[in-house]
């Protein structure tokens, strides 16, 4: 159990070993190209204070539902993100975040994150985002940005 939740209501992850070079755009890429991009309806990228604005290592994924947590989870841990996978050997591990959902993610991105680091998906409307926030974005519209 995570806070109270049972397991078959766990719909967030946090990945962690992602490679510090990678951006939003680049990891949402390679999600697709691992055949998730389906499964989530948030991502979140947190970024350091730097000018180069490199990720801090870990990324939060929301996905639409228990079944495809567990999806996504099978398909990731373990795995060797592309961009660094000669030069490291470092495996992704996930497990589930503190934060459940996808309110509680936008939550959490409201109070902390740029624009550029996080993604919504079109599909998960009608939710609520707060003003300040960017509009949502499909993968393939983020892309052509």
């Amino acid at each position: 159990m995570l806070n109270g939740q049972n397991s078959d209501e766990i719909t967030t992850a946090v990945v962690q070993n992602v490679p510090y070079q990678y951006n939003l755009k680049e990891l949402l890429a390679e999600f697709d190209n691992l055949g998730l991009g389906h499964l989530y309806d948030f991502v979140f990228l947190p970024s350091g204070e730097t000018n180069k604005r490199a990720n801090l290592g870990y990324v939060f994924v929301n996905l639409h539902t228990p079944t495809m947590y567990s999806q996504f989870v099978q398909a990731l841990t373990h795995y060797r993100f592309e961009k660094r996978a000669a030069k490291s050997c470092k495996r992704a591990s996930v497990k589930p975040a503190k934060i459940q959902g996808l309110h509680g993610n936008l939550t959490l991105a409201r109070k902390t994150a740029h624009p550029d680091a996080f993604f919504v998906a079109k599909a998960s409307w009608p939710v609520h985002i707060p003003d300040h926030l960017p509009d949502p974005y499909s993968v393939q519209s983020r892309f052509s940005r």
